[in-house]
């Protein structure tokens, strides 16, 4: 796919005392120097650390003695699922860049399968917590969640959590095993009788 280049206006750039300016044009790919498949493991690290960081105090906040991180947690929750929509897409883009040259593609589908169902377990607990928390502070701000709701979505952060660790491992064995994005051929996969 090529990549699309931006004409922008003129730059007037002054090079000091006697030497005048000059006038050029800059292309988008010449302001911002990163091919398209490597802004996913740019990306990527917002929505790892944010919702591990979201969980947490959400987790903490549960108790009396850190009731006060709640709003953070609702702020890093929310910031971390829109920034794992932008990696999920981000995340196809690489992938298709980079499926010729891995050796094992299984890999490459487990990574995205385990991806999706993370971002979908973190879309829907932390926008439902998002939701609830709102109307509880808009309808009832002395009122606590009911325990049976706080425990699902104590349960739906863990298991999202678990998802992610194991997306984030099948992520790192595509870069260290398979040279995703790293390797410009899979001239080095060994076939199943070890020959080259």
């Amino acid at each position: 796919m090529p990549v699309k280049t931006y004409e922008f206006q003129p730059v007037r750039a002054w090079r000091g005392p006697g030497v005048g300016s000059y006038t050029r044009s800059m292309s988008l790919q010449e302001l911002i120097p990163v091919a398209q498949e490597h802004w996913h493991p740019l990306i990527v690290h917002f929505p790892i650390a944010l919702w591990t960081l979201g969980t947490l105090a959400y987790l903490a906040s549960l108790t009396p003695y850190f009731y006060w991180l709640r709003t953070s947690s609702l702020v890093m929750g929310a910031l971390g699922t829109g920034a794992g929509w932008a990696a999920a897409k981000t995340g196809e883009i690489a992938a298709n860049s980079v499926a010729s040259s891995l050796c094992n593609k299984a890999l490459l589908a487990e990574h995205a399968e385990h991806a999706e169902t993370t971002l979908i377990v973190f879309s829907v607990t932390w926008g439902v917590l998002v939701l609830l928390e709102v109307l509880r502070g808009r309808f009832a701000p002395d009122r606590e969640l009911p325990v049976l709701l706080r425990a699902l979505i104590s349960a739906g952060l863990l298991f999202g959590s678990v998802y992610l660790v194991s997306t984030g491992h099948k992520g790192f064995r595509l870069v260290f095993e398979e040279g995703a994005g790293v390797r410009a051929s899979n001239t080095g996969c060994v076939s199943e009788t070890g020959a080259r």
